[in-house]
């Protein structure tokens, strides 16, 4: 990770801001190891309020910020707003960031760096870095890792899956990832040799990383279950609007009460979910419930719970026509 990170352009004098959670999901402890390990200063903030870092950059004199992408699209919103700060280098991981979102961060932070990295807690460690500044996708950690893709389509695309070549504890040996991406044959311009890898077109389960957490059918099942009233047909659908992350939560009713319905919903995301919610209030995304006749939302035999639209197709579902929008939106 040490050696990752100083390839994507950390060196020993950059005084580093992390602001990756230190939850379950370890992205915060493995960065702030390896960060101890090239002897940079790091503060270890964790996935707090983007305020209290952007209050903090000139006071600890921060040259690089490091956080999930849709967290880092927020402290720039306050950056815009509140000024603009002189960073070197900010770096994202563990969800896409919006193409569109690269170039305006990189005008706000007055030309910083804006660069990614793909891994996963069964790597322990990042796997793809963007060392050069082609961000054309990822070179991989091939020291440490065997990538390979599996059940590749016409176009190339396959599943990730990886082979651990240096690890005592938890080796892992052909391990499916469900990430879906292809590699780039063509060498980089950077000279490095390291194989390369697109960056992410989806995944093979519906699991969704999204809103700065991994998100599941099962999540939003939970969610329902207690509620009255509502059918069993309910989709989850994931756009952007410019580089703002929506989240939508379609949900059938004939309730008539639908105000007392949608806070019963809320309630229960705020329950069971108090991190999902955190984001929420952090402005990471935006949440919105809509609620439609039974029999409105399944369009085909098999429903599809979560649709990420995102990156490939970030308009929003399309209106049921047939179906009359009682309560439009959350925020």
């Amino acid at each position: 990770m040490a050696g990752g990170l100083q390839l994507m352009g950390i060196g020993p004098e950059d005084r580093v801001a992390n602001a990756f959670d230190f939850s379950i999901w370890i992205p915060g402890l493995i960065t702030h190891y390896g960060l101890m390990a090239a002897g940079n200063f790091t503060l270890a903030f964790g996935k707090v309020d983007p305020i209290e870092v952007y209050r903090r950059l000139d006071q600890h004199g921060f040259t690089v910020v490091m956080g999930e992408p849709t967290w880092l699209i927020r402290l720039t919103e306050l950056a815009e707003k509140h000024g603009r700060r002189k960073l070197k280098l900010l770096v994202g991981g563990a969800e896409e960031k919006p193409a569109k979102a690269i170039s305006w961060i990189q005008a706000v932070w007055q030309g910083a760096n804006v660069k990614m990295c793909y891994g996963s807690v069964e790597q322990g460690s990042g796997i793809g870095f963007q060392p050069c500044d082609f961000a054309d996708g990822y070179h991989l950690d091939d020291f440490h890792f065997l990538p390979e893709l599996i059940e590749q389509d016409a176009e190339g695309y396959g599943e990730l899956i990886f082979t651990t070549l240096m690890r005592r504890v938890m080796p892992l040996i052909r391990y499916r990832t469900r990430d879906v991406m292809r590699f780039i044959s063509k060498p980089c311009a950077c000279g490095i040799k390291a194989p390369r890898i697109t960056k992410l077109r989806g995944r093979r389960d519906e699991l969704v990383v999204a809103s700065g957490g991994n998100l599941y059918p099962l999540m939003f099942e939970n969610v329902l279950n207690p509620v009255q009233g509502v059918t069993h047909d309910w989709q989850v659908v994931f756009y952007l609007e410019g580089i703002r992350e929506i989240v939508e939560f379609n949900v059938e009713s004939s309730r008539p009460d639908v105000e007392a319905l949608r806070e019963e919903i809320f309630q229960q995301l705020a329950g069971q979910y108090p991190n999902l919610m955190k984001n929420l209030a952090l402005g990471i995304f935006e949440l919105r419930i809509e609620i439609h006749r039974p029999g409105a939302v399944r369009k085909t035999r098999k429903l599809k719970r979560l649709v990420d639209r995102r990156h490939f197709n970030p308009r929003p579902v399309e209106a049921d026509e047939q179906s009359e929008v009682l309560v439009d939106r959350l925020t």
